[in-house]
């Protein structure tokens, strides 16, 4: 899922997002994604998730699902039946 504010036409449109929280930087720099915005990306632990920061500072955040390499074939197409 990717979060961005997007411009339509010459006037400026900023959507709502559609889930809004805060979260603390800790010690480390390290932050708990809260429950809503994991559910919004579909990752849990071990995934990794994709960051990029815009020149205006919009921050866009993408989930990746890790799959074990021993379960690849499950998830490669037409792999299953290998």
């Amino acid at each position: 899922m990717d979060m961005r504010i997007m411009s339509g036409g010459s006037a400026m449109q900023q959507p709502r997002p559609r889930i809004t929280v805060r979260s603390r930087l800790r010690p480390k720099a390290q932050l708990t994604l809260p429950e809503e915005i994991r559910r919004a990306l579909s990752v849990s632990e071990g995934d990794e998730i994709e960051f990029a920061v815009d020149q205006d500072g919009m921050i866009t955040a993408r989930g990746f699902v890790s799959i074990p390499s021993d379960q690849i074939r499950y998830f490669t197409p037409g792999a299953a039946g290998r």
